[in-house]
């Protein structure tokens, strides 16, 4: 009797064992499989030079924009870099050329970027080197990238030093280490994510001809695009983001103002002044932006590019009141990033 109550005990333990351990394994792999986030990080400089008789003078924006997606752990699983390389000819009397130009990035620029005649890589185009980098910092956390062994080169740029990452990619690496590790401290959930996209839109219509009475603006306004995305290609979450680089030239083709820094429309919050003249009760761009970014989960990149829109005095809008109701601001150029991405 005493032997059949101990097997019996026995049983009873193991069964118990069993099932405790069967609920804490669901809930680690519930977790695992929904704990994914996605980042992007953006940093800008601007550049210039003056123009003269013989030569027009460049305004120029460097905009490098990272997307991440992170496991639960906060390790990279995937990353893209690319940079929106704007440049803006401008004459000597002030007048700034090709205002309808829209602007490829580097990394779709491919060949024609035309680093590769100058590298000492057998492949050493920049679309090349960047996917090296990519790949280089797979696996790391946000702060094993900030922490990339880097020595500056006889040519003042901030390379890396491990053999595992310049045997592929010698180019300076400071401003992708910088939107990396932003990217990673800005990462939203994205649900059960299995792949991220990056896209890129440019252009410098808002560019104005400097005048006797008026200096002009170089202009040029750039629209990211981070998206993750499950196993059917549908959003799980986006960010969206943009910067407006202002370069000021004179009427005689000097440069009067490259401003040493740039922030994006979203980290501009209140500063950037859109919800004073909105309709809507939270109006400011970063908040109209939070709503278009949340009305595009669950959709494919057909989806997006088919967003139902309307023409007005500010541009192309949506003409859905699921998303008008709170992001009133033309989307055109959002829509264009996302599908660019994807």
């Amino acid at each position: 009797m005493k032997k059949l109550v101990s097997v019996l005990l026995i049983a009873a333990m193991v069964f118990a064992m069993v099932a405790c351990g069967g609920d804490t394994d669901d809930g680690d792999q519930d977790v695992a499989g929904g704990s994914t986030k996605v980042g992007l990080g953006i940093t800008v400089s601007l550049s210039a030079t003056e123009a003269t008789e013989d030569a027009d003078g460049n305004a120029q924006q460097d905009g490098t924009a990272a997307a991440v997606l992170l496991d639960s752990e906060g390790k990279i699983v995937k990353c893209l870099v690319d940079v929106a390389q704007n440049k803006m000819a401008f004459t000597s009397e002030g007048v700034v050329l090709d205002k309808d130009k829209d602007f490829i990035t580097k990394k779709n620029l491919k060949e024609d970027y035309g680093m590769g005649p100058v590298s000492p890589l057998e492949e050493g185009e920049w679309y090349q080197q960047i996917a090296v980098f990519e790949e280089y910092v797979e696996g790391m956390t946000r702060d094993d990238v900030a922490n990339i062994a880097t020595t500056v080169n006889d040519s003042g740029h901030t390379v890396g030093t491990d053999e595992a990452l310049t045997a592929g990619c010698t180019m300076d690496i400071s401003a992708f280490i910088e939107a990396v590790v932003q990217a990673c401290d800005k990462a939203v959930d994205a649900g059960e994510a299995t792949d991220v996209h990056l896209g890129i839109v440019s252009d410098m219509a808002s560019s104005t001809d400097a005048t006797e009475d008026e200096d002009g603006v170089a202009f040029s306004t750039s629209t990211y695009a981070a998206t993750a995305t499950d196993a059917d290609g549908k959003i799980t979450a986006a960010l969206v983001d943009c910067t407006q680089s202002k370069i000021t030239i004179g009427s005689d083709g000097s440069v009067v103002d490259v401003p040493e820094t740039v922030t994006t429309k979203k980290d501009l919050k209140e500063d950037y002044g859109m919800g004073p003249v909105s309709p809507l009760e939270e109006g400011e761009w970063y908040q109209q932006i939070a709503a278009f970014e949340e009305y595009v989960k669950g959709m494919t990149k057909d989806d997006v590019a088919n967003i139902p829109t309307v023409e007005n005095e500010h541009g192309i809008v949506g003409a859905d009141e699921a998303l008008t109701a709170g992001c009133t601001m033309a989307i055109s150029d959002f829509i264009a990033a996302i599908v660019a991405g994807m």
